[in-house]
């Protein structure tokens, strides 16, 4: 994609360190148990579902949830935004509205409005000894 993406998604759950992936909205969810919007994103570059426990697929579009009830994610609240990174199981791709017992949760993430902010994130938690 050529324009700005909307934010930027990495996480300290993954070792090593996902590097920032910039973000950009497709469309807003919502789930059948939640009562707020998830967001199916557009990310770039694109995720080795090998290096995240799932093989034979890349990633290059996700859904994300908010983990926590006090962040948004539409509107967005303020960033960072703890999300989980979620994809669709293959069997429950044609169904809407989504259901969260549909989803595969891959890994906890964070949303930064910068690619600067995410790297400033990451390094901070690598020089606290976090990956090893």
């Amino acid at each position: 994609m050529e324009n700005k993406p909307n934010f930027f998604l990495t996480s300290s759950e993954i070792i090593p360190t996902l590097s920032p992936r910039k973000c950009w909205i497709i469309k807003k969810l919502m789930l059948i148990e939640r009562r707020d919007y998830s967001l199916l994103v557009q990310i770039e570059p694109h995720i080795i579902g090998a290096r995240i426990n799932v093989p034979k697929i890349t990633i290059n579009e996700i859904i994300l949830v908010s983990r926590y009830k006090e962040q948004s994610l539409f509107p967005l609240s303020e960033l960072p935004i703890t999300v989980y990174a979620c994809i669709v199981k293959e069997e429950n791709r044609e169904n809407i509205p989504i259901s969260a017992r549909s989803l595969i949760n891959l890994f906890i993430g964070e949303i930064y409005e910068t690619n600067n902010d995410a790297l400033k994130a990451i390094t901070s938690l690598t020089e606290r000894g976090k990956f090893f």
